[in-house]
């Protein structure tokens, strides 16, 4: 079940060190719901993760995959994000294959 966000609400502390380079008071749960998503789910642990599951809820972090096509999200990850969160594999696929990808997927492999 999703948690009903509440504006004004802060990052807990555990997650902080994902947002080093932002003012962690400025950042608030409900208008910085993008950018927290794509923070924990390119960045986070396997914790951060359940957390942004029960704080945020499968079906935005889906419609987030969605709507982004995992950019920004190495393909090891990406992948794992697809069966979590039932995205249908061949559009996962397709998005890996996309060249846009290439300069992200190359950055990744360091």
């Amino acid at each position: 079940m999703e948690r009903m966000l509440k504006p004004g609400d802060k990052l807990p502390k555990k997650l902080r060190s994902l947002f080093w380079d932002y003012d962690l008071e400025a950042i608030d749960l409900e208008e910085d719901k993008m950018l927290i998503i794509r923070r924990v789910l390119s960045r986070g642990s396997v914790e951060d993760l359940k957390w942004l599951r029960r704080t945020i809820g499968d079906e935005e972090i889906k419609r987030f995959l969605l709507k982004t096509k995992g950019r920004g999200i190495e393909k090891r990850r990406l992948r794992f994000y697809g069966v979590i969160f039932g995205l249908p594999d061949k559009k996962v696929r397709e998005w890996l294959k996309d060249p846009s990808r290439r300069i992200w997927d190359e950055r990744c492999r360091g």
